[in-house]
């Protein structure tokens, strides 16, 4: 994992950003602050790559003139006369963040100002939310994207297509219809054009899953297939049918509950009789810390009820009122469950 000369990861600072990005943004749901808390308490180097964040934003506006920036920014195609970064010298904090975006978009390590600087929440082509945190952005054709919980997306409109890539996580896309431009998105070796639709799509490694709330979508593949890998052929989804996809090809079709799909757009997790261990991997996706089960007997236990994102340390008080279970918690947090005895 690379370091910087305080001797934090990049991976660090790059979580720090994210959070500061987002509570600059304001308006933060209370489940998003606590999230941040857990986050910083987790660990002292998240309040350090924190507090060595907030620092960079104090100086950020001073740095679009450095000649070493400038120069990193016309490589990286970003123009330093940008309306963007020209109102972003004039200084609040939101500008600063701005601008920070902007240089981190072409700079990798800027040695001549002394200091680094990463890639953070948001670039001019793409989005990215942090861990427990749900966010919804517009796009220029005016389709909204609600992002999920540890989610990164890539944008990339041109005059024949809009293409939107998801490296990872979940996103919720409500496409504006523009019969002109196919609205695509690119998960893995797969394509999903839009027809006119709301959809899901969850990425986790190579295995996706779409699920169809509104219209039509085909779902099929964006890169030749190979001898390693055999994908599936082209298909259309009804509205409520969700399409899971495993890392190799194969392929399971099945009719969903339209309420329960959209219960995490309102920040609801709905489980009905799902086994212990799927609700739990669902739930830590969430959360800085993790639940997991001590005893092989709690696996297939079906647990029914809707959880609330902002609120996952009612989980496990939850569980413990319905079941038998008995809860062992760690210093840094993560729990395991194992049947009371």
């Amino acid at each position: 994992m690379d370091a910087n000369a305080s001797g934090l990861s990049t991976q660090t600072l790059q979580e720090a950003e994210q959070w500061l990005a987002r509570l600059q943004a304001g308006n933060c749901p209370a489940g998003v602050l606590a999230a941040f808390e857990q986050w910083r308490a987790a660990d002292p180097r998240h309040a350090s790559a924190y507090d060595t964040s907030r620092r960079l934003l104090g100086r950020v506006g001073d740095l679009a003139d450095d000649p070493a920036i400038a120069a990193a920014l016309r490589e990286a195609r970003v123009p330093v006369n940008a309306p963007h970064i020209a109102s972003a010298r004039r200084a609040t904090p939101a500008g600063r963040w701005a601008l920070a975006a902007s240089l981190a978009a072409g700079v990798a390590a800027i040695s001549a100002a002394g200091i680094l600087i990463y890639q953070t929440l948001s670039t001019p082509a793409g989005y990215q939310t942090a861990v427990g945190e749900q966010r919804e952005v517009r796009l220029d054709d005016g389709s909204a994207v609600m992002l999920d919980t540890a989610t990164s997306i890539r944008i990339e409109f041109d005059a024949g297509q809009r293409l939107v890539h998801l490296d990872r996580g979940r996103a919720r896309f409500d496409v504006a219809t523009e019969n002109s431009r196919p609205f695509v998105v690119a998960a893995g070796a797969n394509a999903i054009t839009a027809l006119g639709t709301v959809f899901d799509v969850r990425r986790d490694g190579e295995h996706i899953v779409v699920t169809l709330l509104e219209g039509r979508v085909r779902v099929g593949h964006s890169p030749p297939p190979s001898a390693q890998l055999t994908l599936p052929a082209a298909q259309e989804l009804a509205v409520g049918e969700r399409l899971e996809i495993a890392a190799r090809g194969a392929t399971e079709r099945q009719a969903i509950d339209l309420d329960a799909a959209a219960g995490w757009t309102r920040g609801n997790l709905i489980f009905s009789s799902a086994p212990l261990s799927e609700v739990l991997t669902e739930i830590n996706r969430y959360t800085p810390w993790t639940i997991a089960i001590g005893d092989p007997a709690l696996v297939d236990l079906p647990v029914s009820g809707v959880f609330h994102v902002g609120d996952l340390q009612a989980v496990v008080p939850a569980l413990q009122r319905s079941f038998p279970i008995e809860a062992l918690t760690a210093p840094d947090g993560s729990t395991r469950l194992h049947l009371r005895k």
